[in-house]
């Protein structure tokens, strides 16, 4: 909320969207710099890694972010990083996979 004089202004809220994962070749969510990534719903436990590429590694080049076989159920909390060095994809490698992965995220 902004106050400008004795009108009050309210901030837009973010429209966050979301991506099931329905396929094993890489879902590109935005190119770099454009997608604030808040977290992964995952509905059922992962037979396959799930591999979420765009960030920094701490050597500043890019790095990849990878889910494990057997990741459990439930929300993977991302806090809304933002990918910067390269555009935000996330694959699934196990088409029994398909659809219980559900990215959540907001464009930048």
């Amino acid at each position: 909320m902004a106050v400008t004089g004795s009108r009050v202004k309210w901030a837009k809220p973010e429209a966050r969207k979301a991506v099931v994962i329905a396929i094993q070749t890489a879902v590109t969510l935005g190119i770099v710099g454009e997608v604030s990534l808040y977290g992964l719903f995952i509905s059922a436990a992962l037979t396959g890694t799930c591999v979420i590429t765009g960030f920094s590694g701490s050597a500043g080049t890019a790095a990849s972010i990878t889910l494990p076989a057997a990741t459990v159920a439930g929300f993977k909390e991302f806090g809304g990083m933002v990918n910067d060095q390269g555009s935000l994809t996330i694959t699934c490698s196990n088409a029994s996979d398909a659809n219980l992965v559900t990215a959540i995220f907001v464009p930048v």
